[in-house]
């Protein structure tokens, strides 16, 4: 009887890696779709077959190799991180890791993950830790197991993230041959300037992609962002590039045309205070691009930025003061946020980040010089939405999330309002745009079953009315504000940027953004030309 019991515990050992490995392992490698669909019935009918082998065979220790089994562990160790990566955000590469964890504070970042996506660490870390068991019983019970693991590790080291940005960073892809001429020249080349000089006012909405108008259980809740596009100029096919699922990574490519790359990010030179949002008189970020504020400094604009939460997070406060913003305020900024209510993980509270953007367009609009408003908000990011005391769920059930959105479209629609009570509606773009599609929340389910159809938010409001369907992703907005700003330039292009409203192609609409992708990730060439000491073409 105990022999028997050994023998079936031994034959789940099978059953539960071969489980393990195709739900922690094989999402975080990076082996295309087709390949993985094909892995995981090889995955899982090799290990029924050493199921059956374990049932019919006498139980016994077999030989074990503990050489085979550190490498396991430590090959398992190294995929976690991909791995919860890709669980929490749908992004796990290497560039990733580099920019998260060289760009933020390490106790917010840890604050906010236990917070935010707690569940998905330890998920994926007790499925590791199970992994590691799984392969020591294999190792030791199982028919053919110790070459089953063999074979796993190799699987895990060829598709690992961090092997393929090695063999990247020595071979390049062949398809970033699609960028020389772009690198060539990145900075816009301005022809001719407006001779009527716009406001412009820039609203990031945090995750709030497009998208939600096509699930029944927030398109109510989104009903005031789909108004606002019927009201303006929409732009509702941005895709999503690899390089721009995080903030700073869509603020960057829909300010400057290019993707940020983590090439620069331990520069000895960077200097935000670690403690507090203090921005020294210098600062370097992304010196090798002209942005779209360098380009309205130049050209006497005010420019001002308002973020909820540590302008440290992302190095934002960095970025924003390397390009042309004279006045950048984030959550440290003002006296008494140690004792603020108004406040959740990630920072203010929407409420009272459209209330300080409401005073600081109010001071703007009395200076008499054209000015650039931007902000962030942050009560629709995941996973479940963080909207303030004063937003009440609507009908019973609603999810915060949800009632998040609603909310944050009342916010906007007031600001809308406070631009009109100040009479410079008809001086004023208003750029409504999503800082990139939403990572796993509670309608994560919802937006798996479109996610052919996912796209950004964007809509400007001003002079135009119309819908643009043109393919595109955030790196087109660059140009595009530029343009619909007045200037004109050259090649309608700026960074790797297109103008949607003029006729060059887009890269994606050239390439495909597959192969827009792989022209950029692991790009080293594009890596200097954007962390460049100076402003340059």
């Amino acid at each position: 009887m105990k022999k028997l019991i050994l023998k079936v515990f031994v034959a789940l050992v099978s059953v539960a890696f071969a489980a393990l490995l195709i739900f922690v392992s094989v999402p975080g490698l990076t082996f295309n779709s087709t390949v993985k669909a094909a892995g995981v019935p090889i995955i899982g009918l090799h290990c029924l077959v050493l199921t059956l082998a374990s049932l019919r065979r006498p139980f016994r220790a077999r030989g074990r190799s503990a050489t085979v089994f550190y490498i396991w562990c430590a090959l398992v160790l190294v995929t976690l991180p991909f791995a919860f990566m890709k669980s929490a955000f749908g992004v796990g590469d290497v560039a990733s890791i580099l920019i998260t964890v060289a760009e933020n504070r390490t106790a917010e970042m840890v604050a906010v993950g236990l917070e935010g996506f707690a569940k998905e660490f330890w998920d994926i870390f007790a499925k590791a830790a199970g992994l590691i068991l799984c392969g020591f019983f294999m190792i030791k019970y199982v028919p053919l197991g110790q070459k089953t693991i063999i074979a796993a590790t190799l699987i895990l080291f060829v598709g690992n993230p961090l092997t393929q940005f090695l063999f990247r960073s020595v071979i390049p892809h062949p398809d970033q041959t699609l960028l020389e001429a772009d690198l060539l020249a990145l900075a816009p080349v301005i022809q001719a300037s407006p001779e009527v000089q716009k406001n412009l006012v820039v609203v990031y909405l945090e995750s709030l992609e497009r998208t939600y108008h096509q699930l029944n259980v927030s398109k109510e809740a989104f009903a005031q962002f789909s108004e606002f596009e019927k009201a303006g100029y929409a732009f509702p096919n941005l895709l999503q590039l690899h390089s721009s699922f995080f903030t700073a990574g869509g603020i960057v490519a829909s300010q400057c045309g290019v993707p940020l790359l983590p090439r620069g990010v331990f520069s000895a030179r960077r200097r935000i205070h670690d403690k507090i949002d203090v921005i020294p008189e210098e600062t370097d970020f992304l010196m090798g691009v002209r942005c779209l504020g360098d380009i309205l400094n130049e050209e006497g604009y005010i420019a001002s930025y308002i973020n909820g939460s540590s302008l440290s997070i992302f190095s934002k406060g960095a970025f924003f003061s390397s390009h042309g913003f004279q006045r950048v305020k984030g959550l440290e900024s003002y006296p008494g946020y140690e004792d603020e209510p108004r406040t959740n993980v990630w920072g203010m509270d929407d409420d009272l980040l459209f209330e300080r953007l409401a005073e600081e367009l109010r001071w703007l609009a009395g200076q008499e010089k054209p000015f650039v408003l931007t902000t962030l908000t942050l009560s629709t990011h995941g996973p479940d939405g963080y909207p303030e005391q004063n937003c009440a769920l609507g009908s019973k059930g609603e999810l915060p999330l949800v009632a998040a959105i609603r909310c944050s479209g009342a916010h906007v629609n007031g600001l809308l309002k406070e631009i009109e009570a100040l009479g410079i509606q008809d001086d004023t773009l208003v750029v409504l745009l999503s800082d990139h599609l939403a990572f796993r929340n509670a309608l994560h389910s919802e937006l798996l079953a479109v996610s052919d159809d996912r796209r950004n938010y964007v809509v400007v409001l001003g002079d135009e009315v119309g819908v643009n369907a043109r393919e595109g992703t955030l790196l087109d907005v660059y140009p595009t504000l530029l343009e619909l700003l007045g200037f004109e330039i050259e090649g309608n292009r700026a960074g790797l940027g297109r103008s949607l409203i003029g006729d060059a192609p887009t890269l994606v609409e050239s390439f495909g953004l597959r192969r827009t992708n792989r022209a950029i990730k692991n790009n080293a060439d594009l890596q200097r030309a954007i962390w460049a000491d100076t402003h340059g073409n």
